[in-house]
């Protein structure tokens, strides 16, 4: 799923956990749901509530892939839950 989001130009999702991993990528996220536990993506601008219209998802994936100027307004990296140096904490515990 990671060699995909990387390769993506956006992200259209209803997965929380797929909202935090593709802002991390630079990848706008089109959230398919209402409401998301991801406020602070959203805040950051990385993240759209789109809701579950097939015509208001489809508005706003051809506003990001048909405007350069917004696409690159939301293709920001974001780490919205934390710093990026999980796995790296991790690994220097594990290696004492």
């Amino acid at each position: 799923m990671i060699h995909f989001m990387r390769r993506a130009s956006i992200t259209i999702t209803d997965s929380c956990g797929l909202q935090e991993e593709a802002s991390a990528f630079a990848k706008p996220v089109l959230v398919t749901r209402g409401v998301t536990g991801r406020s602070k993506a959203v805040a950051m601008c990385v993240v759209r509530l789109v809701g579950t219209d097939p015509q208001a998802i489809r508005r706003e994936a051809e506003l990001l892939l048909e405007d350069l100027r917004v696409y690159k307004e939301r293709a920001q990296p974001a780490l919205p839950c934390g710093d990026g140096m999980a796995a790296q904490r991790i690994g220097d515990i594990l290696m004492e």
